[in-house]
């Protein structure tokens, strides 16, 4: 069975404006990027051999490593796993197999403020939701500063001494780029980047982190009141073990979301050439 692989990244961004004074109006429209790019089948510039999707969840405080020496590719029922590694060629070449490596990655945060565990999908349509500075997410703003979760990519590698940051395609760096709510990281080269795996002279550069940031407090009235004022009793959505004493019935005052921890969903597609 001959397999053969095309990829085609989009990486466009299109915009028009619009300007109505009294009765004339005046527009302006661009587009700037690519769409029409076509890595081909091969292992040249331009092409590539394989491709792979991995979705997943991370939970605030998790680290996720995406090892390109041994990236898990799911085949129906069962995985492999891609090697896009080359050896250290320095101080003569960069790299012995120039040839492998990275043509394109897009990693996107797909959060788009669901809760899992929660039940229900999404934070916007949850009819309890009541914060102290208004409704719906509005406390995710502190001082009026979004503090919306995002993700977080980093070539800082494993806690792991062969475990080395892919910093090839941060130019040497170590990345830590934010990732918001729907928001995309893309990287394409159609010459290709591979990531380094050398024993022989002790070089590792072929993995990437995934960890998140800012998830601040947020509380939602549940439908509950307070005493017989009918005054909302505010709770933390997620991780809340506090004691709340008893509702205006008596009863124990329980958290409508207690125990929901807090995750992001996100997709991560590599494009490239295997050794």
């Amino acid at each position: 069975m001959a397999i053969s692989a095309t990829a085609t990244p989009s990486l466009n961004i299109g915009y028009t404006l619009a300007n109505s004074q009294g009765i004339a109006t005046t527009s302006e429209t661009s587009s700037v990027g690519y769409t029409d790019l076509l890595f081909t089948d091969g292992s040249g510039t331009g092409n590539v051999v394989i491709g792979n999707v991995i979705t997943g969840t991370i939970v605030s405080g998790e680290t996720i490593y995406f090892d390109f020496k041994a990236l898990p590719k799911a085949v129906w029922d069962s995985k492999i796993y891609l090697d896009f590694t080359s050896r250290d060629g320095l101080p003569t070449t960069p790299y012995v197999n120039p040839e492998r490596g990275i043509k394109g990655i897009l990693l996107t945060n797909s959060w788009n403020t669901n809760v899992l565990n929660s039940g229900v999908d999404y934070l916007d349509i949850w009819s309890g939701i009541v914060t102290q500075s208004g409704t719906g997410l509005s406390s995710l703003f502190h001082n009026s500063i979004p503090q919306f979760p995002q993700l977080n990519v980093h070539a800082t590698g494993a806690n792991d001494a062969i475990s080395g940051g892919f910093t090839d395609i941060f130019n040497g760096e170590s990345g830590n780029i934010n990732i918001g709510p729907l928001g995309t990281w893309a990287y394409s080269d159609i010459v290709g980047t591979p990531a380094v795996y050398d024993e022989a002279s002790i070089v590792y550069r072929h993995v990437l982190s995934l960890t998140t940031e800012n998830w601040p407090d947020i509380s939602g009235s549940g439908g509950l009141t307070s005493g017989t004022s009918g005054d909302p009793v505010y709770y933390d959505i997620w991780n809340d073990d506090t004691d709340h004493g008893v509702d205006a019935n008596g009863d124990l005052a329980i958290n409508p979301w207690s125990g929901n921890v807090p995750a992001m969903s996100y997709e991560l597609v590599v494009v490239g050439v295997t050794g």
